[in-house]
């Protein structure tokens, strides 16, 4: 019985490893599909010259509601500063010239681009430390328990 304990402590630790690890995958998918929204903004503003109350709408059908949950409640520097791109580029649409939204959505866009291209370099070894810290922690308290 004191072995199956000692077994779910170190179950335990590689668990919480694996978790971390997926929530800076996960910050990173977050990232990219904002850079994605983005984009499509882009697109609409060009392609189609509609109001920005009309892009805004139609991007919320297509990718969900803009300001979700996840945006709002990051724990990643980068990921904040992707989300406050974002934020200002939706204020930015509408009001001027199309050639000057085109120049400012490129702006925001290539911002974002190296929000997520640092967190891309970034999402492998912070989660690789993650995962080896927690499961040498769970490791540590089993073999203390021994």
């Amino acid at each position: 019985m004191r072995l199956f304990g000692i077994g779910l402590i170190a179950l335990c630790g590689l668990a919480a490893g694996v978790y971390y690890a997926a929530k800076v995958r996960a910050e990173l998918r977050e990232a990219e599909r904002l850079l994605a929204i983005c984009k499509h903004i882009r697109y609409l503003v060009k392609y189609t010259q509609a109001p920005a109350a009309e892009i805004m709408s139609q991007t919320e059908q297509k990718y969900g509601e803009i300001g979700s949950a996840v945006f709002a409640n990051a724990k990643s520097k980068l990921l904040a500063e992707c989300r406050s791109l974002a934020a200002e580029m939706s204020l930015r649409l509408g009001g001027y010239q199309l050639e000057e939204q085109l120049c400012d959505c490129d702006r925001y866009i290539d911002g974002i681009k190296r929000c997520v291209d640092r967190m891309r370099d970034d999402c492998g070894g912070r989660a690789k430390i993650a995962f080896a810290l927690c499961s040498t922690v769970g490791l540590a308290l089993a073999i203390m328990l021994i």
